[in-house]
């Protein structure tokens, strides 16, 4: 998926609105610190898994609705909300 940046950046966004920190990120998430880092950074493009997990220690709910479109390919949309 290549909007991953786009969606972490405002899931992490929305954390730090809430006054998170990455530690406690990484805790909710179970991961280190570092790896919250290296990833809010744009250095590493995590599996789904991961970064659900990651916007959901965000304290952000995710969505995922699969569509097909006109041309028979199908697309992946994401919806967030608190």
């Amino acid at each position: 998926m290549d909007n991953w940046k786009e969606v972490i950046k405002e899931a992490y966004a929305h954390a730090k609105k809430k006054g998170l920190t990455q530690t406690q990120i990484a805790e909710k998430a179970g991961c280190t610190q570092k790896k919250i880092s290296t990833l809010v950074n744009g250095k590493y493009q995590p599996l789904m898994g991961f970064a659900l997990r990651f916007i959901e220690a965000c304290g952000l709910e995710v969505e995922i609705k699969v569509k097909q479109l006109k041309n028979n390919s199908y697309d992946t949309i994401q919806r967030f909300t608190s």
